[in-house]
């Protein structure tokens, strides 16, 4: 788990949901789709900061809590309208949507102290 300190900055955070599945019950009445045989309730919990922003000494400091590849950070690495390929050496290539890319060079950017 992560705790931002006192005076970080959470940008993006993530919502923990438990998810219970359950039988419907035919016996009560209610909304049933007869194509389906079970129904998901939802229970929302912790925010998890995902993206935080602070100092460190006299510098910028940045946490990205996840990973940067689409295995868990999912549906956030097509975010934008073009795409963008990227290959690391020895790995094979990625595309992922401009924004997310636009993302991580602004994160860099700010904590190299940059100007936005």
């Amino acid at each position: 788990r992560v705790r931002p300190k006192a005076d970080a900055k959470v940008l993006l955070a993530a919502r923990h949901f438990a998810v219970d599945v359950r039988q419907w019950d035919d016996s009560k009445e209610g909304c049933r789709d007869d194509r389906f045989d079970n129904h998901h309730i939802f229970t929302p919990g912790e925010a998890a900061p995902l993206l935080v922003l602070g100092r460190h000494g006299r510098g910028r400091a940045t946490a990205f809590t996840s990973d940067v590849a689409p295995h868990w950070v999912g549906g956030l690495v097509d975010w934008g309208p073009d795409r963008v390929k990227a290959q690391a050496p020895g790995a094979n290539d990625i595309e992922v949507g401009s924004h997310y890319v636009e993302l991580f060079t602004r994160i860099v950017r700010w904590t190299m102290g940059e100007s936005p």
